[in-house]
């Protein structure tokens, strides 16, 4: 389950670079300044067990931490 939108980290690079629209980054500000108290309720709700940070390493390579070790897969529902 992701709670936010991916690509606040490309849009801070493009910010760097001065490259970034100021809609661009109202969008990416409300994102990055919005608590995740409510995405973490409805996972408790839901049993969720394991949970991670997708910043700075993508969600594939969070994604391959959290099954190495195990049996068990992960399936992406993109269209959810």
């Amino acid at each position: 389950m992701l709670t936010k939108p991916l690509g606040t980290g490309i849009l801070s690079t493009a910010l760097k670079m001065d490259i970034l629209s100021e809609k661009a980054l109202k969008m990416a500000t409300k994102s990055m300044s919005t608590l995740n108290k409510r995405a973490s309720e409805i996972m408790v709700k839901m049993g969720v067990h394991a949970c991670t940070d997708v910043t700075g390493f993508g969600l594939a390579g969070h994604a391959s931490h959290l099954i190495q070790e195990g049996e068990l897969g992960i399936e992406f529902r993109l269209d959810s």
